[in-house]
C-alpha cells in the first residue's frame, strides 16, 4: 500500500519527474526521502489508530516542502486524497475500516491545512523581514552618501 501511495503521490505532484527522482532516496533525493519516511509514519499511524498528535511531525515534513514550493493548500494536501482513493479501491479492506480511515484522513487534511497556513505565514514574514532589511540598508547607504561618505 505504501509503495502504491508513494508512487501515485509523486506522480500527481511531479508528473514529469523521472524514475531516478521517484526511486532514489537520501542525499540523491531528499524530497523523496522526506515523503517516503513521512508517508510510512502516517500509514502506520492510521493502521494503529494513533492519536492526532502523532501525525503532526510527518505531516509537517511533507506539507513544509509543498508550502515552500508555493502550492495552494488544496494541492498540498492532495497526497491524503490519493491515499483515500487507494483505500476506496482496496477490495480486501472491510467497509467499516474504510469509514474509520476516511474519518481519520479528514482530520489529517484539517491538520495539514493548518500546518500549510503556518508555513505560508512564516514564509511571508521572512519575505517582509528581508524587504525591511534591504530598505534599511538602502536608507543607511543614502544617508551616508548625503553626508559625503561612501557606502
Amino acid at each position: 500500500m505504501l509503495k502504491a501511495w508513494y508512487d501515485a503521490t509523486l506522480k500527481s505532484y511531479f508528473p514529469d519527474s523521472d524514475e531516478t527522482f521517484r526511486r532514489n532516496t537520501g542525499f540523491a533525493n531528499p524530497v523523496g526521502q522526506a515523503f517516503q519516511e513521512s508517508m510510512a509514519k502516517i500509514l502506520d499511524g492510521l493502521m494503529d489508530k494513533a492519536a492526532p498528535s502523532e501525525f503532526v511531525a510527518p505531516l509537517d515534513r511533507v506539507i513544509r516542502v509543498l508550502a515552500v514550493q508555493g502550492l495552494p493548500a488544496g494541492v498540498a494536501i492532495r497526497f491524503l486524497f490519493v491515499l483515500r482513493d487507494l483505500l476506496e479501491k482496496n477490495v480486501d479492506l472491510p467497509a467499516s475500516d474504510k469509514k474509520i480511515w476516511q474519518r481519520q484522513l479528514d482530520a489529517l487534511a484539517e491538520q495539514s491545512v493548518e500546518i500549510w497556513c503556518e508555513c505560508r505565514e512564516t514564509l511571508a514574514q521572512l519575505r517582509i523581514n528581508e524587504l525591511r532589511n534591504r530598505i534599511q540598508q538602502l536608507e543607511a547607504c543614502s544617508v551616508a552618501k548625503e553626508r559625503g561618505g561612501t557606502s
